[in-house]
């Protein structure tokens, strides 16, 4: 497997706005299922694993175990504890949703600028940004 579907593969595990509010709330701290749920508000048990699934499970071919952002391990009958496995020191991703944008406005038009300065063309648009994925890759 090359990198560019190793990162569409990460991409599209962080993609979905419920799959980034869990991964935002497990940077903080583990949580069980329960407090997922609350976080993110999601009520149907079954739509909140389906997105934990494709937290834990984003590479469906195991060529990469590396691709694999969560795992839960069972505290008793009833709970799972959810918590972020640490990358591979050779990538990092960076997700800044609306809410981040929002917080801090000074310092993300500086870093949309610096991509621009990096790219070699303006990103349009800028205030029209809801969202920011950036991965990493060091040597």
């Amino acid at each position: 497997m090359d990198d560019k579907q190793y990162i569409d593969d990460v991409i599209l595990a962080i993609a979905h706005p419920i799959r980034a509010r869990i991964l935002k709330a497990l940077k903080e701290s583990p949580k069980t299922t329960s407090e997922l749920a609350e976080i993110t508000g999601v009520s149907d048990r079954k739509q909140l694993y389906y997105h934990l699934d494709k937290l834990s499970n984003s590479d469906k071919r195991k060529e990469r175990p590396d691709v694999k952002l969560i795992k839960s391990e069972k505290i008793d009958k009833k709970t799972n504890l959810y918590s972020l496995l640490p990358l591979k020191t050779y990538k990092a991703i960076l997700v800044l949703d609306s809410e981040d944008i929002e917080k801090k406005p000074n310092e993300f038009s500086k870093l949309i600028n610096a991509m621009s300065d990096m790219e070699g063309e303006r990103i349009p648009n800028i205030k029209g940004i809801k969202r920011v994925e950036v991965v990493i890759h060091y040597s």
